[in-house]
């Protein structure tokens, strides 16, 4: 990876018998929840380094601050998609809301100094979009949290340049994407997703294919917020090559059945920022912005990159997120071939999966990106594959369709070819869809995978054929079970062949009613060399009676034939199954239905399946039955008797109903080991409304029982509601409760909000206008912003309010009194203006509570000339006043300069005084 970053000193002064102010400490760190990545010796990127030293005084950069904690991604496991994108999601956004509360802090200060224009929190990568003056960056940059800061200006392109069930194009025909659709697979059920220039939805090829609704589109510029939108024509040539139809009288695209959605990442002019594609990334994992929702794409296509190839890591921890959430990735290898090393990123990144283009001759783009690439760490070919991207006919504006060129259009390819693997297997995996793709793949050029055709041409039908089951697996000589049998262990036998590989096994009852019929393997029936097969079912639960079964085999010579039947009857002992659940109302146990007077014939397996009630988790088995599994096979062997054990959990218990009078407090039973609450709430449609997390003791509940919460920051109109529950503790994370249902019916008052300024100068205060008679009704949300008068700085609040952020919103629900106080700053006095003599010698006003000061000298285009931390008693202004310092050393020769105070005391660090410009002309 190419170093993207140069080094500058800080100068640290140590005192040996005083104690110099202590910097920051990082944020807590929590191993369980998220790592935290080394810093490196200098965090600001070189670009940011340049504009920094252009800036004027007071002028603003927009710059992306990531931080050096990044969560956990949970590995994907035996669950649904849903539930995956969800823990994905929720472990992102616990780790921002716990380690982004210290910068968050400096930047609010900041603002409220006007040195900060804004800031956006991002949880897909943890950090933020900051837009701030100079001397503010090169503050994030000393913070022990942060890792690095980025440009948010980007020198973005796309990847491409100009140039039907029937009828398909030959790039469609060459990757057989029609022998899908022969079997059945168009796409149906699945959602691709485009970060591109957007899409034109009067597209008769593409609109009716478009998912449609408010999480279906998205343009973090605004400029079309409430539809697609394309002014380039890039995102719908992509678009087309994914989806389209046969409108225009050849099928143009791979997967016509799927639906889309689409980021709009270039804005109307064509250009991008890293805001805009973080935006972008993060809405893909949760379009509506509720986690519970399973509307994520299943695949997402990027056409796009860096304008040089090169390696660039900033968007990797995004495309972590993705491929946790069991998202894929696809991404254009880049236009820079032919010359070898001409990668590009995010293509190379480790999370990418990066496609070159070739014609239809199966003959490499001449322009395609070749590897090798080293980009984080990463060893493997590049690109990964290669798919038709000359002369490839699409969608384009206006309703027309065009011609166009470029790894932009091989990618699509790929990405389509995943919507119909997903079609036809739908709980793929990320490493499952991206081991079908390269073990698929038609090799090209040199032998086996190189830097120029990757592992090969991309084979949609090959791809299918591998993830495939084998044909259905088809069986010569029944000998057990046969005649009358007292006693039986549910064991078949038979003789094999030795080249049969699978056999199916089928059990009627003698009047030819089916009761079984399974394929096995010779593995499993222990008969791989072709005799003594034998195979003991779980499952399998006869009652007493007459039965026929046979075989069939199956090998590389195909299907065999059925054998005869063989006839047995069951006249078998009966034996009782007794249930106990703990505790009795935790829930209750299915079980078959008996198949003998009082209980099970001897021999025979009994699935039991726990279900709990509500408030109430399976736990494990007891008795005759062990383990966590549900259910759990049982085999009669004599009397059983099993006991099922549920516990507790996490149960809303008010509001509930309809409500005339409620203070704002949740209630519910918790857990005795939970030490998180994840509160919910939502409008009776589903809309989300509010949600945070809460410590047992901020619930009152440590001890797992009547927990209690009334959040300061929720304020809800009259309507209708639904809430839940979700626990965490050592144990992991718990289970959602059910919905709680209630409706507010309030009556509307009118509440008095009283405003103290102390000192009284020390500032002002804004507020939410009033919305009735001297106040504001019942549920009101109120945002009240500090505003620090000159020679102050915002303290804290107090009253019937507390925090340390400059802007607090406060839910009205009584007469409250507030108050704003604020704390005196350090004023710079001399040297100001041009000075045709000077004696070195620094003025300020400072604090009375004040024991240290820094001083800091620098070129006015910000280069740091000196910096030194003195006592009071050194700046002669130990009462806090009249301070005066002739540092020692410091020579300046005529020319500009600016200066700046910062104050430290038992208080802790002041803030940096605004710049003091003067210029020297002895």
């Amino acid at each position: 990876m190419k170093t993207r970053l140069v080094s500058f000193a800080v100068l640290l002064v140590l005192f040996s018998l005083l104690v110099s102010p202590a910097f920051s400490v990082p944020a807590g760190s929590d191993s369980s929840l998220w790592r935290v990545a080394e810093a490196p010796a200098v965090k600001i990127a070189p670009a940011v380094q340049a504009r920094l030293a252009d800036l004027q005084q007071g002028e603003t950069i927009t710059v992306i601050v990531q931080l050096r904690q990044q969560a956990k991604l949970p590995a994907g496991k035996n669950i649904g998609r849903g539930e995956q994108a969800f823990a994905v999601m929720n472990a992102l956004k616990v780790t921002a809301e716990k380690t982004q509360r210290g910068v968050k802090k400096l930047l609010d200060v900041e603002k409220s100094n006007g040195r900060v224009q804004s800031y956006v929190p991002f949880w897909v990568f943890n950090g933020f979009s900051v837009t701030a003056t100079a001397d503010v960056i090169q503050e994030l940059a000393s913070h022990p949290d942060v890792l690095s800061i980025t440009p948010d200006q980007l020198d973005i392109v796309p990847a491409a340049l100009p140039a039907a069930l029937t009828n398909p194009e030959p790039n469609i025909t060459l990757i057989n994407a029609p022998a899908l659709w022969n079997l059945g697979y168009t796409g149906q059920g699945v959602v691709v997703a485009s970060m591109d220039s957007g899409v034109n939805l009067s597209h008769a090829g593409l609109a009716s294919r478009w998912r449609g609704g408010s999480n279906s589109w998205y343009d973090p510029y605004g400029q079309h917020p409430a539809s697609p939108a394309d002014l380039s024509g890039h995102g719908t040539w992509t678009m087309g090559i994914m989806v389209g139809g046969d409108e225009g009288g050849t099928s143009i695209g791979v997967a016509p059945g799927a639906q889309w959605i689409a980021v709009k990442m270039f804005n109307d002019a064509g250009t991008s920022t890293a805001t805009a594609i973080h935006q972008g990334y993060q809405w893909l994992l949760d379009p509506d912005g509720n986690p519970a929702t399973d509307d994520a794409p299943h695949v997402v296509n990027n056409s796009w990159s860096f304008a040089s190839p090169g390696c660039n890591l900033d968007f990797e921890p995004d495309l972590q997120a993705l491929r946790a959430a069991g998202i894929l990735p696809i991404f254009a290898a880049g236009n820079g071939g032919p010359g070898s090393g001409t990668s590009y990123s995010p293509a190379n990144n480790p999370s990418a999966f990066a496609v070159g283009a070739i014609d239809n001759n199966g003959i490499i783009y001449g322009l395609s990106s070749r590897g090798p690439t080293t980009c984080g760490g990463s060893s493997g070919v590049f690109p990964e594959l290669t798919a038709p991207g000359v002369n490839v006919y699409t969608t384009d504006l206006a309703g027309f369709y065009t011609t166009a060129s470029g790894t932009s259009l091989a990618a699509p390819h790929v990405t389509g070819g995943l919507a119909l693997l997903l079609s036809a297997f739908p709980t793929l995996t990320v490493s499952q869809q991206e081991s079908a793709l390269l073990s698929s793949a038609v090799d090209l050029g040199a032998a086996g995978p190189d830097d120029v055709y990757g592992y090969g041409r991309f084979d949609v039908l090959a791809a299918y054929n591998l993830l495939a089951p084998p044909p259905p697996p088809p069986s010569l000589t029944p000998l057990q079970p046969s005649g009358a049998l007292a006693d039986w262990n549910y064991t078949f036998t038979w003789q094999g062949l030795p080249n049969a590989t699978w056999y199916l096994l089928e059990v009627q009852t003698s009047g030819g009613a089916l009761v079984y019929r399974k394929w096995f393997t010779s593995t499993q029936t222990a008969c791989a060399g072709g005799v003594n097969c034998s195979i003991s079912l779980t499952g399998l639960n006869l009652p007493n009676g007459d039965y026929k079964w046979r075989i069939m085999d199956y090998g590389a010579y195909g299907y065999g034939s059925n054998t005869a039947f063989l006839n047995f009857t069951l006249n078998a002992s009966c034996f009782t199954l007794t249930i106990n659940a703990n505790p009795a109302g935790g829930g209750i146990v299915n079980a078959p239905a008996q198949t003998c007077p009082g209980g099970y014939t001897a021999g025979s397996s009994v699935l039991l399946t726990a279900v709990p009630n509500a408030g109430y988790l399976f736990k494990d088995w007891g008795g005759d039955a062990a383990g966590a599994s549900n259910p759990v096979s049982v085999i009669m062997n004599g009397n059983k008797t099993v006991a099922v054990n549920f516990k507790a959990v996490t149960l809303p218990l008010s509001p509930a109903g309809s409500l005339t009078a409620w203070d704002g407090t949740f209630t519910w039973n918790g857990l005795t080991d939970a030490t998180w609450y994840l509160l919910e709430v939502q409008t009776s449609t589903g809309t989300l409304v509010y949600r945070k997390w809460f410590t047992s003791t901020q619930t009152g509940c440590a001890g797992g029982v009547n927990c209690s919460i009334a959040p300061a920051d929720i304020g809800l109109p009259n309507g209708d509601y639904k809430w839940r529950i979700l626990d965490y503790g050592a144990y992991g994370y718990g289970t959602l409760s059910v919905f709680q249902s209630f409706t507010l019916n309030l009556p509307v008052a009118c509440h008095a909000l009283t405003i103290n300024i102390i000192p009284a100068t020390g500032g002002t205060v804004t507020a939410t206008p009033q919305n009735c008679p001297g106040g504001y009704t019942t549920g009101t949300a109120i945002q009240l912003t500090a505003m620090p008068g000159t020679g102050y700085l915002f303290k804290n609040w107090s009253g019937d309010a507390s925090g340390t952020a400059s802007t607090l919103t406060i839910v009205m629900k009584a007469d409250k009194v507030i108050n704003a106080e604020f704390k005196a700053v350090a004023v710079p006095t001399a040297p100001s203006g041009t000075l045709t003599a000077w004696d070195n010698t620094f003025t300020w006003n400072g604090l009375s509570g004040a024991t240290w000061y820094l001083l800091e000298v620098y070129t006015p285009e910000g280069t740091m000339l000196f910096r030194k931390w003195y006592t009071a008693a050194q700046t002669n202004c130990a009462g806090g006043t009249a301070c005066t310092l002739t540092p020692s050393g410091l020579n300046l020769p005529n020319g500009g300069y600016k200066w700046r105070i910062l104050d430290y005391g038992p208080y802790g660090y002041g803030v940096f005084t605004p710049y003091v410009t003067f210029t020297l002309n002895r």
